[in-house]
């Protein structure tokens, strides 16, 4: 792996891993808006939610680029 190459993983790497962050705010605040009453478990969910799936995208980028030959 080259050096260009380890930067763009990182960049990607936290790109998504902000992305997630940004969304797992945003999410749960429309929820919110729409739900109203007992909607706890959903709440939390959607503030979960978003940061799981950014670790499992962020885990798979960084899986497929170990593998990868030094040029």
């Amino acid at each position: 792996m080259t050096k260009s190459e380890k930067k763009k993983l990182i960049a990607t790497n936290a790109a998504i891993l902000a992305a997630g962050m940004v969304v797992s705010f945003v999410l749960p605040l429309v929820i919110e808006s729409v739900t109203e009453g007992r909607a706890d478990f959903l709440k939390m969910m959607m503030h979960m939610f978003p940061l799981i799936v950014a670790m499992m995208a962020s885990t798979g980028i960084i899986s497929k680029a170990i593998g990868q030959p030094t040029e």
